[in-house]
């Protein structure tokens, strides 16, 4: 019994431990949160790097993913050109695509 005490007392020391901490945490955390919106300047430099981390980000993704459709649509041509009724058509497609890129450069 003494035993389960201990460890009763234990862990409500840690309990209080850590709630000490949060709320010390917390309050730390409320403050920089205020002085940061207190400062217009601090708000819209943050605002606008972030802003332009973000339109970068999503150009580099939307060019890497029109990179794989246009691969992906081009290499399901190649293998439709076998089809009997649509083939010529794909053939067409696919020599105008190559007429339009010069040999050895990929856009």
């Amino acid at each position: 019994m003494a035993e389960e005490e201990k460890k009763e007392e234990k862990s409500e020391a840690t309990i209080k431990d850590i709630t000490k901490r949060l709320k010390k945490r917390t309050a730390s955390e409320f403050t920089e949160l205020v002085e940061f919106l207190k400062s217009p300047r601090k708000l819209f430099f943050h605002n606008f790097f972030a802003g332009v981390i973000r339109g970068l980000g999503m150009a580099i993704g939307f060019t890497i993913l029109g990179a794989i459709v246009v691969a992906i649509t081009l290499l399901l041509l190649k293998k439709m050109v076998t089809i009997p009724l649509i083939g010529k058509f794909i053939v067409n497609i696919l020599d105008t695509i190559k007429d339009q890129v010069p040999k050895g450069k990929i856009y």
